[in-house]
């Protein structure tokens, strides 16, 4: 398979492009690649490890024969994308790979069934607990947003939308519910039904690489669905939430 830089540069041989267009693609784009494309394909390789030191900048602009400000971009592009640190006056270095959980993608599960089943210790941090709107007291919306850390990593947020008139004391209980779903049960909703979920592809903003601890260019998986009481199909949770995309192994059924 061709990494995007030799994709592109093939394409530009092609295509009836401006001169100048072609110069500055290929200078301020491909060139950059052509570094992150060796980095990516060595780890994937192998050949380079975690915690291992990268060749020096001096010796990266020789090796593919680019100016060292154009091999720093890229570096500072692989940081952006967690894959690379610096560390000032030594060098740039291989990070440490985040260990992967298996998960079942579904949003009518308990998350902190399936992870403590799974062997892992979890622990829920409260990063926002509050009414989302103004309307009049049993016809409010409650925000729930958890942080959920597995095994000491950062790895989801897990945000519900529920509703007062179902929840009438969901203010007081939010900082003891640890699994929305046993919170659920014990308010006697027992039988409840899933609506349509939509999966997206994201990069995260500020305050998600706050709480995950991310940089801006590693992607998040978000889940967004909807749960209802099996009887009446009346709506008691929205729920979204985001995941670490390279903090799973994700399975959908």
């Amino acid at each position: 398979m061709c990494s995007i830089a030799q994709f592109i540069l093939s394409m530009l041989t092609v295509w009836p492009f401006n001169t100048n267009l072609k110069f500055y693609m290929s200078n301020a784009f491909i060139m950059e690649h052509l570094i992150i494309d060796w980095v990516r394909e060595s780890l994937n390789r192998g050949s380079l490890e975690s915690g291992e030191r990268l060749p020096s900048e001096n010796s990266l602009s020789i090796r593919f024969g680019l100016p060292r400000a154009t091999v720093r971009r890229a570096l500072s592009q692989l940081e952006e994308m967690g894959l690379v640190i610096s560390r000032q006056g030594i060098g740039w270095y291989i990070t440490k790979p985040v260990n992967r959980i298996p998960l079942f993608l579904r949003g009518d599960e308990s998350f902190s069934r399936k992870i403590r089943e799974a062997g892992f210790e979890l622990k829920n941090r409260v990063i926002e607990s509050r009414w989302l709107d103004d309307k009049a007291p049993g016809k409010r919306t409650f925000i729930l947003s958890r942080l959920r850390i597995v095994d000491g990593q950062h790895l989801a947020i897990h945000t519900s939308f529920l509703p007062e008139e179902i929840f009438p004391n969901i203010e007081s209980d939010a900082s003891n519910i640890d699994s929305i779903f046993d919170y659920f049960s014990r308010q006697g909703l027992k039988k409840l039904k899933s609506g349509t979920a939509h999966i997206s592809v994201d990069l995260p903003d500020s305050t998600v690489q706050m709480n995950l601890g991310i940089p801006a260019l590693v992607p998040v998986l978000t889940l967004s669905s909807e749960t209802y009481r099996d009887e009446d199909s009346v709506l008691i949770q929205e729920s979204r939430i985001v995941y670490r995309g390279d903090g799973f192994q994700y399975r959908i059924y």
